[in-house]
């Protein structure tokens, strides 16, 4: 029996298939053991094996057999293994590819049209020896577990720090590999698998988890890096983010993660998802570690996470669109080395490219990855062919989402999606791990390599422009909002950009009806909770109620608003059905510009929604989450008047909070990572003409805006707490007609309203 050392996995046949004899050339009939198994054991064994992954054991030819047809049809479109490089562009030689080669999908295929025959059982490669308890690394040298937790059954996506567990090291080591494994503490088979051999995947309840060492337990504090896309801290620190399916982090020889003696590993961030029962679990983290006295030439030193790059107000994902692209930059400020990739998208996400454009102009494409969400790969490149990357050099990071039928990870693809914080919301992550070099040690490096790869050193590359064009009726950015490139070798520096060169206008666009989720009341009823996005940047909409902005089944009317604020608004009404709604939908449809968009809200299991989830998504807040309470709002004063055109109504909206979270302005960089904190009150427009309303004094904007009088906006403060909490306002109607006006308090997290109808005769 023979033990599988660290990659082994990888290259312990490699000479079987290393160059494979063209079908015509090989005996007339493909047998198990002599073709199939030692493709197994390089390419499916490391999860499908006792104990592995996978739920099932592909290893014997009597459990491979009736799984037949099913590796065929999986192997040939070559969503196993689940490795994603496109064949066809930019660099191909990995560490750890299990990928399979043209000639052995063929060779499984002649293999099942043969009838899967076994063949001599001499020819059978000697059984591979895998570690204990999955891992499939080698058996790491320390593993260092988290803190228990427990994910209830049907419980909204869960967003926390888990606290810290000591490593146990004695003196200062480097490490060489992580792995890192989620462990479920329960009893019983864990997945189901369909004839086809996919599985629910049930076995999965983490989501991600961000993982640092000797940091603090509660929170990784952003850094001010000023208008820098990266910036340096926290030395020393291991710095990982383990995601649902992934693959070992192996790090070159010639570069090593610090890990003190007497360190602890935080488990800052995790991202907890519900699978329909309760399940209690826990990550292993398995750290592989140079020897004693090792001593790198490069060694990562992370630094500051840039929180604020992971928030962003512009993500626009049609509904029922198979193709939409998002692109962002980033500029290279010192020589760097390239060590890997990892795409993190969400749901939707369908692919991803990174580019190099050099000093000279050359363009490179270095990679491209296609993206199932539920195995999220590290792309680590070898040695000898990680990109160089010359000072000036601009990173070009492109993602493709599909949010159509045909994804089969989309929950509902008849609904627009926006950037989240859920699996069923979107994001747009680049991770990549990086050495910043001396100019010496990057020239060190060229020798062998085509100059178009190297790029040439000293060029002047322009960076684009926060907005390069502005006139009345369009606006294009390229700006840090909303992919993340974060780099981790010397640097982890981070990178947002909105939606790449789409086109954002200031007026003439349409309204999107938002489907956001819904909550269980205590009654045992539902609220099905609506938010939207008004695709212009400075245009107010106005739709009424009618043909045009109704709900169904029921009245047209249910207490949506008529009068649409700029982009993005989450979270702005709740609708209250039966306990017994069981698979029934309500429809909220809005037509404007000519375009109809409807958002269906339903009790589907993945749109469950919470108070701590909701906050995380608008203000960004941490433990404050838990304990904080919407601000109490009331009017003082009747809830109808009337008034006439032209004269001022006098109107006082009385707020309190509890001061959860603290007063605190929103970030100065931008994109900010949270809105203001603290309790503020602005009076909206809720129904009726708004640009016929005119507020003294001036409110300021409820939606993100990041150049304007907003919460988001970077450096705004809410303004001090008038007298007894007392918020007054005089409005002035231009037009008759019926209005509603609403007094809505922010403290940050959570929101509440109270409303005013106000019925306008002619003056």
């Amino acid at each position: 029996m023979r033990s599988v050392s660290p990659m082994a996995a990888g290259v312990i046949v490699a000479g079987l298939f290393a160059s494979p004899a063209a079908a015509a050339e090989r005996e007339s009939e493909v047998s198990f053991s002599k073709h199939i198994a030692p493709i197994l054991q390089r390419s499916c064994e490391n999860c499908h094996r006792p104990q592995g992954a996978a739920p099932m054991p592909l290893v014997s030819y009597e459990e491979v057999r009736p799984w037949a047809r099913a590796i065929r049809s999986r192997t040939e479109a070559r969503e196993m293994p689940p490795w994603f490089i496109d064949r066809n562009i930019g660099i191909q030689r990995y560490k750890d590819d299990p990928s399979l080669s043209d000639d052995e999908i063929a060779m499984i295929g002649e293999w099942v049209d043969n009838g899967a025959p076994r063949g001599n059982t001499a020819d059978l490669p000697p059984p591979l020896e895998w570690p204990s308890d999955g891992w499939t690394y080698g058996t790491p040298d320390v593993i260092v577990p988290s803190p228990e937790g427990t994910v209830e059954a049907d419980a909204a996506d869960w967003f926390g720090e888990w606290g810290e567990t000591a490593t146990g090291l004695d003196t200062d080591r480097y490490i060489k590999a992580v792995e890192v494994k989620e462990v479920r503490l329960e009893e019983g088979p864990q997945t189901k698998v369909d004839d086809t051999g996919r599985a629910d995947l049930s076995l999965f309840v983490v989501h991600h988890a961000v993982i640092t060492s000797d940091a603090p337990a509660n929170v990784i504090e952003p850094l001010d890096c000023g208008n820098e896309t990266s910036c340096g801290g926290h030395d020393g620190q291991l710095r990982l983010t383990y995601e649902l399916g992934q693959n070992p982090t192996i790090f070159p020889d010639e570069m090593g993660v610090k890990l003190p003696a007497g360190s602890v590993l935080t488990f800052n961030s995790m991202h907890l998802h519900s699978i329909g029962r309760e399940v209690r679990a826990r990550v292993d983290v398995g750290l592989t570690l140079h020897p004693e006295g090792y001593e790198p030439r490069f060694v990562q030193s992370n630094t500051g996470f840039r929180r604020s790059t992971m928030y962003d107000y512009e993500f626009d994902i049609p509904s029922n669109d198979d193709n939409v692209m998002r692109d962002g930059f980033h500029r290279i400020t010192k020589p760097t080395k390239m060590l890997m990739f990892e795409p993190h998208l969400h749901s939707s996400g369908k692919r991803m490219c990174v580019e190099a454009i050099y000093p000279n102009n050359v363009r490179e494409m270095l990679s491209c990855s296609n993206y199932d969400h539920n195995w999220v790969k590290v792309y680590t490149y070898e040695d000898d062919v990680a990109p160089l990357l010359p000072t000036g050099t601009l990173i070009h990071v492109m993602a493709w989402y599909d949010n159509s039928p045909t994804n089969k990870n989309v929950v509902d693809p008849r609904n627009w999606k926006g950037w989240g914080n859920r699996s069923i919301d979107d994001m747009f992550v680049s991770i990549t791990r990086t050495i910043e070099m001396t100019e010496e040690e990057f020239q060190a490096g060229r020798p062998g390599r085509p100059p178009d790869v190297c790029g040439v050193a000293g060029s002047a590359v322009a960076t684009r422009s926060a907005r390069v064009m502005t006139n009345s009726s369009t606006r294009w950015r390229v700006s840090a909002r909303t992919v993340i490139l974060l780099t981790a070798a010397v640097t982890l520096s981070s990178l947002t950009a909105t939606s790449g060169q789409t086109i954002i206008f200031e007026r003439g666009q349409n309204v999107v009806p938002a489907f956001e989720g819904w909550e269980q009341n205590p009654d045992g009823t539902f609220d099905l909770i609506f938010g939207y996005l008004n695709r212009n940047s400075q245009e107010k909409v106005h739709v009424p109620i009618g043909p045009n902005n109704y709900m169904e089944p029921g009245p047209q009317d249910q207490g949506q608003p008529t009068f649409f604020q700029p982009r993005r608004n989450r979270y702005m009404f709740r609708v209250t059905v039966p306990a017994d709604f069981g698979t029934r939908e309500l429809v909220w449809t809005v037509i404007a510009r000519g375009k109809t968009e409807q958002a269906y809200g339903s009790l589907k299991p993945d749109y469950v929604n919470d108070s701590p989830l909701m906050q995380k998504d608008v203000g960004g807040l941490r433990a404050e989450r838990e304990m904080n309470k919407a601000p109490m709002v009331d009017i003082d004063g009747p809830p109808s008047v009337s008034v006439a055109v032209g004269e001022p109504l006098n109107l006082t909206a009385i707020a309190s909070d509890d001061d959860i979270p603290p007063r605190q302005p929103a970030s100065r960089r931008v994109p900010v990572n949270y809105n203001a904190w603290g309790l503020r009150l602005a009076w909206i427009v809720w129904r009726g003409d708004g640009n016929q309303v005119t507020f003294d004094p001036e409110q300021f904007d409820i939606h993100p805006n990041y150049d304007g009088n907003s919460p988001w906006s970077p450096g705004w403060e809410p303004p001090p707490l008038p007298p007894d909490g007392r918020f007054d306002v005089a409005a002035i109607f231009h037009e008759p007609g019926t209005y509603v006006l609403r007094a809505y308090a922010h403290d940050g997290g959570l929101a509440s309203a109270r409303d005013v109808t106000v019925r306008v005769g002619g003056g």
